[in-house]
């Protein structure tokens, strides 16, 4: 028997096996990758940069837990990450960018509060805006800064501390999945199952390009009828109203004028913007170009040919009617405040020395109709010695000088530099995306420098001597992210080109327009960016409209919350050593209804905030019905009986609750608000299976704490979530009267509890204590 077998490390078709026997690889000579150069490979990756998968959710046998995985183990910084377990997670390097500018993070965040993008069940802005809250709210329970407790009626004040997050990460679930919804997404080869592009570098430029673009477009669609000034943006002084917050940090003009050959007839078409650069990678230097720098394309003859791009190519003319042979010039006419330049083959194995620039000079002189008649680009670099130095190119001249073009004593212009007719900008490197290459498979890592303690520098120049401040100070220093590991780099690090990885985006700010990328630890507060309560009218697709209540609680107020589950894709299980069947991977879930209730009243008839059935946007393989309660009738806008609602829809009604400070009484929240991809502030969360719980002892059932202590009998049929969430409030005001009489006495009670289910295996309906 002959077949292919999948092994990580050997290319397609390179094994072969038979019944009994072990597995060989073939003398195919095309094929034939030994393990010695697999393992090679790998260790020469150093260990920040490899992709780690999240053991989350994977049994682990020396703990005998699916849950034992230590995040932090992989980030030592103040930073957080994103975890690699969703689809598409090659976008973490891009989000992670597009997370530290500061004004993107604010518009972001303040589109999410925004009805005109609640309609749009597909924006990305919200989506956006959902997973930057997450990441900061995240940032401040590491911090502490939601310990303080926020009940104010004693009587329900909790006692103890209030419990701290330690993972610094995230999962961009929600996101991934509003992404995966876009069928522009799909057409261009973006998703990870996807068969239109199988190189995961063009993916990363793609989507880089489509994201731009998609936000940019969304703005568009919706400024008509929005207050981009409401409370939480505020653009800074380089933006407009009438301006993306994409284009206004992204955006750059361009012209074009196409030469028809055998005519001479010359069309300048009207300037357009683009989001992103393209570099002409690897261009040999032209016959005309004078260097003495050696063969090596340097970035600045790199990056000129691609301000000023030639093309050929046949195009229609229309003073001769016909099909012309045409030559095209693309000329960059004006600078963004942050440069993006995107290439897909940056490996350059002629450069044994730093390639990418720390500083960019680029002097454009302008002609009166606003073209740029000359166009001169000056890179600062360190050579081994450390010693900077400056190359500059003009387009036929390539030199090594100690200063910069406008600076320079060696290089001389007509008109001098310091004419008025020339504009002169300075770019700093701020972030580098690497795609890294390895046997099994390839992956995004972005390094970018954060700046941790300025908000927003409105300029960098001395208004003294009009001298340009250096961009880096301090403040600043070199991350690496890879997912979730984070780690402190270096520019060396960021710029260095090594033969497992290649840039495939580099971004420099100007200098003048004030753009760094910033922490979010910056951001104490979000109240500013509070779900308004009108999304609690969000209509139902089915007959039956959704609760709203004539009374909605404050801050500090308690609510029990309670949510029901169904299967979207089942899990693997494995024996273990003593015969019992484990599961080695977890299921995946999503949420079907989501109920919240009074937590002040009476727990028997309470008031009853929300209570929403959720429709499914994938398939559902296992509805669970004995344990979640919930039919596929009961998901279906034609049947339900119930109030039916999107996603979108359940998430921001949750977010309002949470924004409004409501503290949130339920048994294992953790699933409840995993599965919805929401992050909760410490401080508004009362977990009673972690408050009736021994430390390193197992978890207790709700139905098991209900039959022990409220001798009551619950989940008898179906699992309900107003009921669940009745119980879960009765137990926690049982724990807040047994911790009143004192501490003691409580662990006394719950010694009681893990005793007696111990000797009844911790079964239900026992009437007698067995014999020890």
């Amino acid at each position: 028997f002959i077949h292919t077998v999948p092994n990580p490390g050997y290319p397609p078709n390179s094994m072969i096996f038979t019944i009994g026997c072990d597995v060989y690889e073939m003398s195919d000579p095309r094929l034939i990758e030994t393990h010695a150069d697999v393992l090679a490979i790998e260790s020469s990756i150093p260990l920040s940069y490899r992709r780690i998968e999240s053991k989350v959710g994977i049994y682990n046998k020396q703990n005998k837990s699916s849950n034992s995985f230590d995040y932090n183990v992989f980030n030592e910084s103040s930073m957080i990450g994103l975890d690699n377990k969703c689809p598409n997670s090659y976008t973490n390097a891009i989000l992670q960018l597009l997370f530290h500018l500061s004004d993107i993070r604010s518009f972001a965040l303040s589109a999410q509060t925004q009805s005109a993008y609640h309609k749009n069940e597909h924006s990305l802005w919200c989506e956006l805006g959902f997973l930057f809250h997450m990441m900061i709210t995240k940032s401040q329970n590491i911090r502490g800064l939601n310990s303080e407790d926020l009940i104010i009626d004693e009587s329900h004040k909790i006692i103890g501390d209030v419990l701290i997050e330690k993972d610094k990460v995230v999962t961009p679930s929600n996101f991934q999945k509003t992404f995966q919804h876009l069928d522009e997404a799909a057409a261009l080869g973006l998703l990870g199952d996807s068969k239109a592009t199988t190189d995961h570098s063009l993916q990363i430029l793609n989507f880089c390009r489509f994201i731009f673009l998609n936000l940019h477009k969304e703005y568009e669609n919706v400024s008509s009828g929005i207050n981009v000034s409401s409370p939480g943006y505020s653009p800074s002084k380089h933006s407009t109203l009438s301006t993306s917050p994409i284009e206004s940090i992204f955006g750059f003009s361009v012209s074009s004028v196409n030469t028809f050959l055998p005519s001479g007839v010359v069309d300048k078409q009207a300037s357009q913007s683009l989001l992103s650069l393209d570099i002409s990678y690897n261009r040999p230097i032209n016959s005309s170009t004078k260097s003495n720098l050696g063969a090596t394309t340097s970035f600045p003859v790199n990056l000129w040919h691609s301000f000023r791009k030639e093309s050929s190519f046949r195009a229609w003319c229309a003073a001769t009617e016909a099909y012309e042979r045409c030559n095209q010039l693309r000329s960059v006419l004006s600078l963004p405040r942050v440069l993006t330049l995107v290439g897909n083959d940056m490996t350059r194995t002629d450069v044994e020395t730093q390639w990418i620039p720390s500083v960019l000079e680029i002097a454009m002189l302008m002609s009166p109709d606003d073209s740029v008649e000359r166009l001169i680009i000056s890179g600062k670099f360190e050579s081994v010695d450390l010693q900077e130095h400056w190359i500059i190119y003009d387009g036929t001249i390539e030199l090594q000088s100690v200063a910069r073009a406008s600076r320079s004593l060696n290089y001389t212009t007509t008109p001098p530099m310091n004419s008025v007719l020339w504009k002169i900008h300075e770019m700093s490197l701020i972030a580098v995306v690497n795609n890294v290459k390895s046997t099994s498979q390839t992956h995004a890592v972005s390094h970018l420098l954060i700046d941790s303690q300025s908000k927003r520098s409105e300029s960098l120049l001395d208004p003294q001597n009009d001298e340009p401040l250096p961009s880096v100070d301090e403040s600043s220093k070199w991350y690496l992210f890879n997912d979730f590991s984070i780690s402190e780099s270096s520019f060396s690090d960021a710029t260095s080109l090594e033969p497992f990885k290649s840039p495939i985006l580099i971004a420099f700010s100007n200098t003048n327009s004030g753009v760094r990328l910033t922490d979010c630890e910056l951001i104490d507060s979000l109240s500013q960016y509070a779900i308004p309560s009108s999304v609690m009218q969000l209509p139902s697709l089915s007959k039956t409209q959704s609760i709203f209540p004539l009374k909605m609680p404050s801050r500090g107020d308690i609510a029990a919350i309670d949510a029901e589950f169904v299967s979207v894709e089942l899990g693997s299980s494995v024996i273990s050593s003593d015969g019992k069947r484990i599961m080695n991977t977890d299921g995946r879930q999503i949420m079907a209804r989501l109920s919240i209730i009074d937590g002040k009243g009476s727990a028997d008839n309470p008031l009853v905030y929300l209570d929403d059935y959720i429709l499914p946007d994938e398939p559902i393989i296992d509805y669970v019905t004995k344990f979640s309660g919930i039919s596929e009738d009961d998901l279906s806008p034609s049947s339900s009986q119930h109030a039916l609602v999107t996603r979108r829809s359940c998430y921001l009604k949750l977010r309002h609750f949470i924004d409004i400070g409501v503290v949130f009484i339920g048994h294992g929240l953790q699933k409840d608000f995993e599965t919805a991809n929401v992050v909760i502030p410490c401080n508004q969360v009362r977990d009673t299976v972690e408050l009736w719980r021994l430390p390193s002892q197992r978890l207790i059932s709700l139905k098991f704490l209900a039959s022990y202590l409220l001798k009551e009998k619950i989940q008898d049929e179906i699992h309900d979530s107003i009921e669940d969430a009745k119980t879960s409030l009765q137990l926690y005001r049982h724990y807040i009267k047994l911790m009143r009489i004192g501490r003691d006495h409580f662990e006394a009670v719950l010694k009681e509890i893990y005793s007696y289910g111990q000797r009844t295996n911790w079964t239900i309906g026992v009437e007698k204590l067995l014999n020890k």
